[in-house]
């Protein structure tokens, strides 16, 4: 799940938090900062991160054929 090319901005820090609007956060360091900001001071906190299931698509449907053994 964490790989070197993810987002280093404040929205997926450990040091801040959600306020009402979702274009700002509280940082522990910084106080009030916009959603994406940047610092040198960077923790990443895997729970933050938003991921997305893939939706099926009309190609993967499945044939009895794919689940015999022959």
């Amino acid at each position: 799940m964490y790989s070197e090319d993810i987002e280093k901005i404040c929205g997926y820090c450990v040091d801040s938090k959600n306020t009402e609007d979702p274009f700002t956060m509280i940082c522990e360091k910084y106080g009030e900062v916009p959603f994406r900001h940047t610092c040198k001071k960077f923790k990443y906190d895997i729970f933050k991160k938003k991921i997305h299931k893939r939706s099926r698509t009309e190609s993967q449907k499945f044939t009895a054929d794919d689940f015999s053994i022959d």
